[in-house]
């Protein structure tokens, strides 16, 4: 509740700043250019006989103009971000604690708290120019998988992932990840750790394969919908490529 009254008071200083800057910017021009300006017919001879009190008007006018600027174009961006970020934790947040957002079999968060996250990283991350990566890790060669295994899997992907990445079991074969602030060229390299990771795993029998399709959110890819069909796609190549070895 405190965060968010202090939220708030932010917003209203970012609105009464811009406001201020702008008002006193155009009074004290308007105050400059009614005393002297209009008097002069030349334009240039009016900066050449100007006083210290007419320059003074001056500085103010573009010190005035320059916190304008620094309101509009830091300031209220910087409080939007912080904004989507408040969101994005109190969605997490809020999924600790709703039964709709956890899988049920492995614990993690399902395809509905997913979709919900991946909407919102991407609305963040795409408008801040940053990038991040998607992972779909699907089980392949086994018909059924009992519960111990898909729990042992979600707990694999879990102990691999940073701390602040989203791992979630998204299909009844099927994990995703959620990779924010990462370097497309280390996509693969992260995919090659979650695949070890598995195949190391001391409760998960050899017998299980891992497929990994990765996506990252580059121009073609900034909507949900496209980085996973990019990552599905992947996912199907790389059950091609497994078939044809």
């Amino acid at each position: 509740m405190k965060r968010r009254t202090i939220d708030k008071q932010k917003n209203y200083m970012v609105i009464i700043n811009t406001w201020l800057f702008a008002s006193g910017a155009v009074l004290v021009f308007y105050n400059w250019y009614v005393g002297f300006a209009q008097k002069q017919d030349d334009a240039l001879s009016t900066f050449a006989q100007l006083t210290l009190n007419d320059s003074l008007l001056l500085s103010t006018v573009a010190i005035m103009i320059g916190g304008l600027f620094y309101s509009i174009v830091i300031l209220r961006p910087d409080y939007a971000k912080r904004q989507r970020e408040k969101e994005l934790l109190e969605l997490t947040i809020e999924a600790t604690h709703h039964d709709d957002y956890t899988d049920t079999i492995t614990g993690r968060y399902n395809s509905l708290f997913f979709q919900k996250t991946l909407s919102s990283y991407l609305t963040e991350f795409n408008l801040a120019s940053q990038k991040m990566g998607l992972f779909f890790i699907e089980i392949t060669g086994q018909d059924e998988i009992p519960n111990d295994i898909l729990k042992e899997i979600g707990d694999t992907l879990v102990t691999t992932a940073r701390d602040y990445d989203i791992v979630a079991r998204i299909d009844v074969k099927r994990f995703a990840v959620i990779t924010p602030y990462i370097k497309t060229e280390d996509i693969h390299l992260i995919a090659k750790r979650f695949r070890l990771k598995l195949s190391e795993a001391e409760n998960i029998p050899d017998s299980y394969e891992f497929v990994i399709g990765t996506a990252s959110n580059k121009a073609n890819h900034q909507t949900a919908e496209a980085i996973q069909d990019a990552a599905s796609k992947n996912v199907t190549l790389g059950k091609r490529l497994a078939v044809e070895k």
